[in-house]
């Protein structure tokens, strides 16, 4: 299925951003994120999130690229049910370098990562299967090797 303009909507729309065919070009607001309690006990849910809706199993792509300086400085996909319940996938920066970030959430987030190389990166491409209640999240470095991360509820 192709997705155009008209099948998205934005919550939390950011200020600065604009879309020339399939691109879009965000510039997010320092600060934001979306997570729910943990380790560190803070509920946040105001980062823009540029979504459509999807009621059937599904399978998505993205590819994207960032400037990514500041600690937990992220971009990605996320599949959301609601504040409490939702799956995000992407590139985060944390500790000094990039991670392929992978958060499940029920209630209470989780965070897996895996430390990518020290080199630059380009581009970075995330893939997401839902089947049923399942759902499977994938990366890549180069859009044709891609490495299952997680596998969830």
């Amino acid at each position: 299925m192709k997705v155009t303009r008209q099948d998205m909507r934005w919550t939390n729309e950011p200020e600065k951003w604009k879309q020339m065919g399939e691109d879009v070009k965000v510039t997010s607001p320092g600060e934001v994120d979306y997570w729910r309690n943990t380790l560190h006990g803070f509920i946040k849910d105001d980062a823009p999130f540029y979504w459509m809706y999807v009621d059937y199993d599904f399978e998505a792509r993205l590819s994207f690229k960032g400037k990514f300086r500041t600690l937990y400085d992220q971009a990605g996909m996320m599949i959301r049910i609601n504040e409490e319940n939702w799956i995000k996938l992407g590139i985060c920066y944390y500790r000094d370098q990039l991670y392929v970030s992978c958060v499940f959430t029920r209630g209470n987030s989780d965070w897996s990562t895996h430390r990518l190389p020290k080199r630059k990166i380009e581009w970075f491409h995330v893939w997401a299967k839902r089947k049923g209640n399942v759902v499977e999240c994938f990366y890549s470095l180069d859009n044709e090797n891609w490495i299952r991360i997680r596998q969830g509820h």
